[in-house]
């Protein structure tokens, strides 16, 4: 069907197979060229920074509880690591059949469990699977004739590997061997013991000052207690005495008010008794009014002359003394001896004349106006006498006043000394009160203190304080510079950036450590404790190229670009800049690119030639160059046509999938030829060319197809393999299937449309040779036929011969390749100097250098080459 359809419409052939040529070579080019395709190895690395640790730190904190953690890994096989100073590194090595993506993944999880227990210092962990892409794709040497290894240090630094960098695919540049200035700061001990022993002895004076304080403070509150009682007991005694004279106060107060009282009372029955005397007066007074009444009437009624009868004589006799004895006592008594005269006068016998009577009446008036001038007098001495005691009652009751106020102050006076002494008392236990909290302050104080020397003495102490971890964390801290954006000032834009890197050695050296803050000693700067000297790596490294100092560039490109691409403007980039920097001399060592146009170069020949051979065999046989042009047509189409599908499927083009091509150039031909000689055999056998096109097709169509597809299912297996071997080996088995799919639909299509085309005059050729070969072969199979037992046992034999040879063969990942370097290692006992060895290495050189074909040598020290993958260490021994 596909035959007949090829046949009937060659031109549709013919732009499929067009169609086919142009985009096979569209993927050709864009195909990626590498020396091996891309595969996991079995192996992940786990890195892990800890920056300032000490190995042994590193491996107890890190490397430990990474190793136990990782053994949990599924399908882990060997756990290997390395612990060295700033960084762990724990390798991992799995089972050929792990799935790395899914080991990646479990590693990831465990790894975020064991750092959340990490201390802060430590970085966190990297894994990196191994894949040929980590492997560096070119390593070359650069030198510059007549510099020194720092000035060729400074130009690849500065000026190659910068323009390096640009070239389009390269994804890092690492150089090796450079001569690295850097600056060394010793710790020097007997400064650091004479820094510690001055500021021991400064803290030493300040604390003896701040215990004299303390001590004299204790006193003054020693002192202050002593104060306090002394005070105290003598505000004690002043109240005391005060309330003493209170006391005495009150009671002469009392005495006196005593005293007042009784000379009021006294007053008072003065007072009384010269009311009453008085009373008494006027009493007598108005008694002698009355009497001088009585007197004035007696008068008038008194005879003015003669000798009153007898009767009346004796009436006015009994009417006196009866006036006489009518008066009043106290008259009679104030009248004293005239009153007695005039009674006796009265009691006389004799008679008594008017004039008589009126003499006695006017002495008694007389007796008696003196007495009432007496009472007079009395009343006076009397009124006086009581004016006089109301006087003395005034001053009394002033006095009893004035008493009574001093009283009243003597009593707030005692209520003042009173509440003073309550005051006192709590004002006293107030500063005691103080003094006594002092007094356990100070005692704490003195706690305090003691702890503080004992602290103060371990903190002033520079033992164990300015280590070189300190120094290392200062130094980093203060070396350090990074961008902090920008700022526009009147239209011109300023860059801003945080920190600064010290410039030149005086600049470490100055670096503030820290401040005293004595004025005796001062700052501490890095110079005081350390000497701080620049240093060079030239110890460390040896490079020479061709005599002069080298340094070493190892390239990797990006996993996207092209190897031989990359590694080629790598080439074209060092040869424009050693026609811009003179004296540059730019040696690859180990370039990829090379080794992969080699063998692609190497295995293109060997398809080629493939072809032609194969095509020169046809010929031989068929004798007919028609059927030998369309068999030598269709080999070109089907690899094409296989190109176009490893672009399509991502299989890059490298020795294993160029192998698989290689293998499939002999069974490319196989179809078509198969196809070619069955046609050929029917157009002999009188057929049309179109007819015997169809049906030579048609007749082995399905022997070739189910042929085609046993033998891609020999390689089609590999697909489903697991581990490196499926990630190496898929290409193979992807290329030799594409080959023979294209040239089974060669076969059944363009190899019919063809012989359709260009077998019309074909003539049967007889061939003596073939003819002979084949007579040879059946004779040959007739005697195998009649001896099948020996053939057998024969067969045996070579397959236990096989299997013999087979297990005595060495095997290796991948085959040894020729290349046009060669690596040579000089090592030396342990007790060689360098000096001694550098001498020895350059004797050799000097004598390889004799040698003809040598274009380039290279002399390394170390591990400076093991970037190429191509040299390792020895042992404990010095290499060179």
């Amino acid at each position: 069907m596909l035959a007949k359809y090829s046949v009937k419409r060659p031109y549709t052939v013919v732009v499929a197979v067009v169609l086919v040529l142009i985009l096979g070579v569209i993927s050709f080019i864009n195909l990626e060229t590498d020396l091996l395709p891309s595969f996991d190895l079995p192996y992940v690395l786990v890195m892990t920074p800890y920056p300032g640790a000490s190995p042994e730190e590193v491996e107890m904190v890190v490397t430990k509880p990474l190793e136990q953690v990782m053994a949990t890994v599924s399908n882990i096989k060997q756990i290997n690591s390395v612990s060295s100073e700033n960084s762990s590194v724990v390798i991992l090595e799995f089972n050929n059949d792990t799935n790395m993506d899914s080991a990646t993944i479990e590693i990831s999880g465990l790894l975020d469990l064991v750092k959340a227990a990490w201390p802060d210092g430590i970085g966190s962990p990297m894994q990196m699977r191994l894949n040929p892409d980590m492997l560096p794709i070119m390593v070359a040497a650069v030198d510059v004739q007549d510099l020194d290894m720092i000035q060729v240090s400074q130009r690849v630094e500065e000026d190659l590997i910068p323009k390096l960098e640009s070239i389009p695919g390269l994804a890092s540049i690492s150089a090796t061997g450079l001569l690295e200035e850097r600056i060394q700061v010793l710790l020097q001990t007997d400064k650091i013991a004479a820094l510690n022993k001055d500021l021991l002895k400064k803290v030493d004076q300040e604390l003896s000052q701040a215990e004299d304080k303390l001590e004299e403070a204790q006193e003054e509150l020693a002192e202050g207690l002593a104060k306090l009682d002394a005070e105290e007991k003598n505000q004690k005694r002043k109240l005391e005495q005060g309330k003493k004279a209170i006391q005495l106060g009150k009671l002469k107060l009392d005495e006196a008010k005593t005293e007042l009282l009784a000379g009021e009372k006294e007053l008072l029955q003065a007072e009384t008794e010269l009311g009453n005397k008085r009373m008494e007066l006027l009493a007598q007074e108005n008694s002698l009014k009355a009497i001088l009444g009585l007197l004035d009437e007696l008068e008038k009624n008194l005879p003015s002359s003669g000798v009153p009868g007898l009767g009346a004589q004796d009436d006015l006799r009994a009417a006196l003394q009866a006036f006489l004895d009518n008066l009043p006592a106290e008259i009679k008594m104030a009248m004293g001896p005239a009153l007695q005269a005039l009674e006796e006068r009265l009691e006389g016998s004799g008679g008594l004349s008017a004039i008589d009577l009126q003499g006695l009446i006017a002495n008694l008036k007389t007796e008696l106006n003196q007495l009432s001038i007496l009472l007079a007098q009395g009343l006076g001495e009397i009124d006086q006498g009581l004016a006089m005691l109301e006087e003395k009652k005034l001053e009394l009751a002033e006095g009893k006043v004035f008493l009574d106020q001093q009283i009243d102050e003597l009593g707030s006076r005692e209520q003042e000394l009173a509440l003073g002494g309550l005051v006192l008392t709590l004002e006293m236990g107030k500063a005691r009160d103080k003094l006594t909290e002092g007094e356990a302050t100070l005692a704490e104080k003195m706690a305090e203190f003691e702890e503080a020397r004992d602290l103060a003495f371990k903190e002033a102490s520079l033992d164990g304080v300015i280590t070189r971890e300190m120094v290392s964390t200062i130094l980093a801290a203060q070396n350090f510079s990074m961008p902090a954006g920008s700022l526009t000032d009147q239209g011109q834009e300023l860059l801003v950036k945080v920190g600064d890197k010290f410039q030149d050695q005086e600049a470490m050296g100055n670096l503030l450590l820290f401040d005293t803050g004595d004025q005796g000693i001062g700052p501490i700067y890095l110079k005081d404790l350390a000497q701080v000297t620049i240093m060079d790596n030239s110890d460390e490294s040896y490079a020479r190229v061709n005599g002069n100092a080298a340094v070493i560039l190892t390239f990797q490109k990006q996993s996207n670009f092209s190897t031989s691409q990359v590694t080629e403007a790598i080439r074209d980039k060092a040869e424009e800049l050693a026609g811009d920097l003179e004296g540059l001399n730019f040696t690859p060592l180990m370039d990829q690119g090379i080794y992969i146009d080699i063998v692609v170069d190497s295995v293109l020949k060997n398809v080629v030639y493939g072809g032609l051979l194969a095509i020169l065999i046809l010929f031989l046989f068929l004798k007919d160059i028609r059927p030998t042009f369309i068999i030598a047509v269709s080999i070109p189409i089907s690899l094409i046509f296989a190109i176009a599908m490893m672009y399509f499927t991502g299989v890059s083009i490298n020795i294993i999938s160029l192998a698989g091509l290689a293998l499939g150039v002999g069974m490319l031909v196989d179809n078509s030829i198969v196809v070619i000689e069955n046609i050929y055999r029917l157009r002999l056998e009188g057929m049309s060319t179109i007819e015997a096109s169809i049906e030579g097709a048609k007749e082995i169509g399905g022997a070739i197809i189910s042929s085609t597809v046993t033998t891609a299912s020999v390689f089609f297996p590999i697909v489903f393999v697991k581990g490196i071997s499926r990630q190496i080996f898929t290409d193979m088995g992807l290329t030799i299937a594409y080959s023979l799919l294209a040239s089974l639909i060669v076969a059944l299509t363009l190899v019919p449309m063809l012989a359709s085309n260009m077998l019309e005059k074909s003539k049967e050729k007889k061939s003596r040779f073939f003819k002979g070969f084949t007579e040879g072969y059946s004779r040959f199979l007739g005697w195998s036929l009649r001896h099948r037992a020996l053939i057998l046992l024969a067969v045996a034999l070579l397959a236990v011969l096989s299997l013999v040879l087979a297990t005595s063969l060495g095997t290796s990942f991948i085959p040894d390749m020729d290349a046009p370097q060669m690596s040579l290692s000089i090592r030396a006992d342990k007790d060689t100097s360098r000096e001694e060895l550098l001498a020895s290495t350059e004797e050799v050189i000097d004598r390889l250098m004799d040698l003809e074909g040598i274009e380039t040598i290279g002399v390394f020290e170390g591990g400076l080459m093991s970037g190429m993958g191509m040299m390792g260490g020895g042992g404990g021994s010095r290499k060179s």
